[in-house]
């Protein structure tokens, strides 16, 4: 890790370190981080059960993290990291540094792109989205959403109630998507067309590009 750090302040940021997911799961609670790089294996609990305990707290529950693992392209580990609720996967082998300080802005871009009121409310036909609680509702009732789901359905709906827009668009192909990143979206796609039952038809597959909203929704004052 000292490698990694040692590359992020190289190019401008500031860095902290703990060791440990016990340590990782206090700092969060003392002093919040903008973006957490997370190992997927550590020596006393698991990267994935930090990642759910981090995505469970209000405090950190938007905070974008990356899961870092030390094994090479593992699809399965990239689709378990996303489905507890990771912003990103990266193998560390080998250790490709600027590829790393990209993700890390990427996924910075991404956060400032989606920046909305707390108090934002958007509303697609039976389908409400509240942005302060993350709150997705169809018909009155809570949606049963995991944090990837629930992820995607507020990226999609991103920007979708400023005039000329109709959402945000999830991408799933050119260069710039990873391999396990698509197949890991597609599932979680599928699995949310089945939650919304009915309300499916408003997730719009662009062939060639992704996904977008196919109704614009109604933002609630």
């Amino acid at each position: 890790m000292a490698a990694i750090a040692y590359e992020l302040a190289r190019a401008g940021y500031g860095v902290s370190t703990v060791h440990g997911g016990p340590d990782a799961i206090e700092a969060s609670w003392r002093d919040p981080a903008a973006l957490v790089l997370l190992g997927e294996a550590l020596p006393d609990v698991s990267g994935r059960a930090v990642l759910r305990q981090l995505r469970e707290q209000a405090s950190t529950r938007a905070v974008p993290i990356i899961v870092l693992a030390a094994v090479d392209l593992d699809e399965m580990a990239a689709m378990r990291a996303f489905a507890a609720g990771a912003d990103d996967w990266m193998s560390l082998v080998p250790l490709r540094s600027n590829e790393l300080v990209f993700r890390v802005a990427a996924v910075f871009r991404r956060v400032r792109a989606r920046a909305v009121p707390a108090d934002r409310v958007i509303a697609i036909g039976a389908l409400r989205l509240e942005y302060a609680t993350r709150r997705v509702m169809l018909d009155g009732r809570d949606l049963n959403l995991t944090p990837v789901e629930t992820t995607l359905l507020f990226a999609l709906a991103d920007g979708s109630d400023r005039p000329g827009t109709s959402g945000g668009v999830v991408a799933m192909h050119g260069d710039a998507v990873p391999v396990e990143r698509r197949r890991a979206t597609k599932i979680a796609i599928s699995r949310l067309r089945a939650k919304l039952g009915p309300a499916s038809d408003i997730i719009e597959t662009m062939r060639g590009a992704g996904y977008r909203l196919r109704t614009r929704p109604i933002p609630i004052d």
